[in-house]
């Protein structure tokens, strides 16, 4: 309930009342306190009036949620402590408008990239906690992740257009501008809504070798075009097209050592000359078609498709570099690779509400296609001329799936629910890999090889969800949910241990919580503690020979803990808000022999114990209809432990705990906001996540660390009209 607009009308008391949420969390319009599961919504012109853009910005605002941010554009997210590192499938569904976003499979690259939209035109941004898989299907065994965008409007002209600009310590300067326009063609029948931005990210990692200052500086820009037209009473059409490209120059990556420690100096980074640059594309496309058949009876159609492509220059040279120099003579290496899915996905579904019952049941069809290509070459470090190839490799993966499913809520009493609800899918999954190899290479890397490999696997997810409203406004619920995540083929047959194919992992949840709002809606409050059990886990490993990946199905984990929000809204023109979230995820068995070490009672990778925010904003009159406020935040993460080691004799890193404190002050009028800000205060340089720059198998690695945004200090100017 945390990050939601401004205070509405003022309450029989003298606090003043927070605003009522409306969520479709359910794929059904409800209120936030409403909904029997773990719900944060985010506003959309909350996070660009305080610039916080990125998710990088706002991720310690929904507790339970976790980050771990790769570098040049890639990011993997984990939700109550559901991951493994971050080299298998995602265990946190994507989607836009209902419509999901992203591979399935780490094949797609479907766990390092997420669409990361500037929130310009989201009317907000909902993450739901918990298994997902009933209504959303595959990959959300930790929870979701759902954009959804404004929706035009034909009863009235309006518009909105905004600046900022700021300036990182010891950095780059960054700045943007957006604007977005609604126009009513046929008053309460047609309308359209366009939306435009461009961002320039100011770096603040430099490559002293090469003489390069800000090297992660990046440029960003896109636009959204969006119709709604109410094409007879009950039936409405919305149709949408988003498009953004980023376009970063360097890798905010922080050559560290296993201790954290810097081995160049603050926030730099030495790499291969040339190497670095990379862009991501997202192409977005909806039909959204809704008819009310009549009797409490609706028709749901949504069509999406979507096109993900990614391209960068990387530095491969830790881990190649020494067979650089003794195979080429030349000790650096330079890897073009990049990748692009296509994916279409159409959903139809029937609803009906009554007194007594509230029904969903839908089918669900999807088609993924993505190719990739990695070409790894031997380079000059002084000149970045390439010598010579260690391989040259693409890859074909495709994968479909067929789903139904149905949930059903009966109000037994007009205080007591209970809801059910089951999804039964399948799929099946293509892949083809051909990996050239100079003979110069093969006796260390081996023969060319050419790979084909198919599966295919069948799930059933389930929902069971008592709900007791306590008053009108306080619900009191239980909730045992259940997500898949699916298997598929291996990326190659690297010897007869390394199996073709792996299986569908699954998690269990069991959760109990309290939401609603109280005093005259002057505090909105949201409370769970759950235990989630996660069997067959997905684990990576390397073949010894090259490198390459693989997964394979071992070992069991555990995550429990506690999350909660809170919004009070005392009188005085005070909003008080914050979250917090206590988890604890360790292995339920020992991990397998192989490229990871861990045993059962080992804490899983990238998850605090704790994380928490607390935010506070004063506004006073001054003149007029003009007002003035004052606010800020504060974060704190705990430790972490990054992946698990590769042998007994290396040391797993363990990343500090960091607290951030952001502070911000402005005026706003009835149509103009201005507001100053300045992110990390105390200019922590606490690390988001930790790694080897290498593969393990050729080398002992040097490390890398990113690390949060120095302080910044910046000015935005927004006007509505």
């Amino acid at each position: 309930m945390v990050g939601i607009a401004g205070a509405q009308e003022a309450t029989g008391g003298e606090g003043v009342a927070v605003d009522e949420i409306v969520v479709t969390a359910q794929k059904r319009e409800q209120r936030l306190q409403d909904v029997p599961m773990s719900v944060t919504a985010l506003s959309g012109s909350e996070l660009v009036d305080k610039n916080q853009v990125k998710i990088e910005d706002y991720f310690r605002s929904i507790p339970g949620l976790s980050l771990s941010p790769l570098a040049a554009g890639r990011y993997n997210l984990s939700i109550r402590g559901v991951t493994t590192g971050v080299s298998t499938s995602p265990t946190v569904g994507i989607t836009i408008d209902d419509v999901p976003y992203g591979s399935v499979s780490i094949l797609g690259f479907g766990s390092r990239f997420f669409p990361n939209l500037d929130p310009s035109d989201l009317q907000r941004i909902e993450v739901l906690r918990g298994p997902q898989g009933t209504l959303y299907g595959a990959s959300s065994l930790g929870g979701l992740l759902k954009y959804v965008t404004e929706d035009p409007s034909s009863t009235r002209f309006s518009g909105r257009a905004q600046v900022d600009l700021s300036q990182i310590s010891d950095g780059g300067t960054g700045g943007g501008v957006r604007a977005a326009v609604n126009i009513p063609l046929i008053e309460d029948k047609l309308a359209v809504r366009a939306s435009g931005f461009y961002r320039h990210d100011g770096g603040y990692v430099d490559d002293p070798a090469q003489g390069r200052r800000d090297i992660d500086r990046a440029n960003i820009y896109g636009g959204r075009l969006s119709m709604l037209w109410d094409i007879a009473p009950g039936a409405s059409l919305k149709l949408g097209a988003l498009y953004q490209k980023v376009s970063g120059k360097g890798v905010n990556q922080v050559d560290t050592d296993y201790l954290l420690n810097e081995t160049v100096g603050d926030l730099q980074h030495i790499g291969q000359v040339g190497t670095g640059p990379y862009t991501n594309r997202t192409q977005f496309y909806n039909a959204n078609l809704k008819i009310d058949l009549g009797g409490g009876v609706g028709f749901d159609s949504v069509t999406g498709y979507s096109v993900n492509s990614y391209a960068m220059l990387s530095d491969p040279t830790p881990s190649y570099g020494p067979i650089a120099e003794l195979v080429y003579g030349v000790g650096g290496a330079a890897m073009p690779y990049g990748f692009r899915t296509e994916k279409f996905s159409q959903e139809f579904r029937f609803s009906g509400s009554g007194p007594t019952l509230d029904w969903l049941v839908g089918g669900f069809f999807t088609r993924e296609a993505s190719k990739d290509y990695f070409i790894a070459n031997a380079a000059d470090v002084v000149t970045g001329e390439y010598a010579g190839v260690f391989f040259d490799e693409v890859d074909r993966f495709h994968y479909k799936e067929v789903a139904g499913f149905a949930d059903a809520t009966l109000h037994i009493t007009p205080r007591l629910d209970l809801q059910v609800g089951g999804r039964y899918s399948g799929n099946k999954q293509r892949y083809y890999s051909l990996i050239a190899i100079p003979e110069a290479i093969q006796p260390l890397f081996g023969p060319t090889t050419e790979f084909r490999e198919t599966s295919s696997d069948n799930a059933f997810t389930y929902v069971v969800s008592p709900s007791f409203k306590v008053t009108q406004d306080v619900l009191l619920y239980g909730r045992m949910s259940s997500g898949y995540r699916p298997g598929g083929p291996n990326a190659g047959d690297f010897d007869a241990s390394t199996p073709r194919a792996y299986k569908a992992d699954r998690t269990t949840n069991y959760e109990m919580g309290i939401k609603g709002v109280l005093f005259d809606r002057i505090l909105s409050f949201d409370l769970a503690a759950y235990k989630l059990d996660w069997k067959n886990i997905q684990l990576s490993f390397h073949d010894q020979n090259t490198g390459f990946l693989f997964l394979k199905n071992a070992s069991a984990a555990k995550s429990k803990g506690i999350e909660g929000s809170f919004e009070l809204r005392p009188a005085g023109g005070l909003s008080i808000s914050g979250n917090a979230s206590i988890n604890e995820a360790k292995l339920a068995a020992n991990l397998p022999p192989g490229d990871s070490v861990g045993v059962s009672g080992d804490v899983l990778p990238n998850v605090p114990k704790f994380s928490g925010t607390l935010s506070a904003e004063q506004s006073f009159p001054l003149t007029g209809k003009l007002e003035a406020f004052v606010g800020g935040s504060i974060s704190h993460v705990s430790s972490r432990r990054a992946e698990f080691a590769g042998s007994p004799a290396e040391v797993r890193i363990r990343m500090p705990a960091y607290t951030v404190g952001d502070l911000r002050a402005g005026v706003r009028a009835e149509q103009l906001t201005v507001t100053a800000f300045v992110t990390n205060v105390g200019n922590s340089r606490g690390v988001l996540y930790s790694g080897p720059l290498g593969s393990r198998t050729f080398t002992t690695s040097p490390f890398y660390k990113l690390v949060v945004q120095p302080r910044t200090f910046g000015i935005t100017a927004a006007y509505d009209f």
